[in-house]
């Protein structure tokens, strides 16, 4: 798919004007326009890069060792992004080209089905500190991070469904089903963690060392 992203900007360089739409709002009204740097190459370079560091962080992860235990789900979702990009990338390659493409509803409605893909998957995500819903209390509590990744999944899926939904059936609505969606798949697990966490009977109980314990320990 990266290939094929460079190769329509090959194709397509020479004949296409000198700007070119490069955003669009909520309507699909094109409300930002650049050169054919940026309508042609900047997102084919944005996913070659993010498929690059997808590659790269399971051997920088400081956890690296749970990528074997996730592996399979771990390269779904590398392919899903970067299939997602490349849906973006073609719908704004056909605008450019003239034809008739909403490509906010068509990008959002990729991103939906994306997440209710992905929403299958996180209960499978393994610790780490690149993917999945990392916080503090996740990231030092393993039965914090299991609960927690069962709950995002289940509302990642429903989300995703809403947000699909709205951009195939009333795209005039995607802004607020965007917006409820992704508070919803944002906000809720970040909280949930921290009583999963504390729920948490195998996690540690530190505190900071007073005066009189440093002295104790010197």
């Amino acid at each position: 798919m990266i290939v094929t992203m460079f190769v329509m900007a090959a194709m397509a360089w020479s004949s296409a004007p000198a700007q070119m739409a490069v955003h669009w709002d909520i309507a699909g009204h094109a409300n930002r326009y650049g050169g054919r740097f940026q309508g042609l190459l900047l997102l084919p370079l944005v996913a070659a890069g993010v498929y690059a560091f997808m590659l790269l962080a399971p051997r920088i992860d400081p956890r690296r060792r749970n990528y074997e235990a996730f592996a399979g789900p771990y390269a779904i979702v590398r392919t899903l992004v970067i299939g997602m990009l490349f849906l973006v990338y073609v719908a704004s390659y056909l605008a450019m080209r003239g034809r008739s493409v909403n490509v906010s509803s068509m990008a959002l409605t990729a991103m939906g089905v994306v997440f209710v893909i992905i929403g299958n998957y996180l209960p499978k995500i393994q610790p780490n500190w690149f993917i999945g819903v990392r916080t503090p209390w996740t990231l030092s509590s393993e039965e914090s991070w299991r609960r927690t990744h069962r709950l995002a999944g289940w509302l990642f899926v429903f989300g995703g469904a809403v947000i699909a939904a709205i951009g195939l059936l009333h795209p005039a609505w995607l802004l607020w089903a965007l917006l409820a969606s992704m508070a919803t798949v944002v906000l809720i697990p970040v909280i949930y963690s921290y009583f999963a966490w504390r729920q948490d009977p195998t996690r540690a109980h530190e505190s900071l060392p007073g005066p009189s314990s440093t002295a104790h320990d010197k």
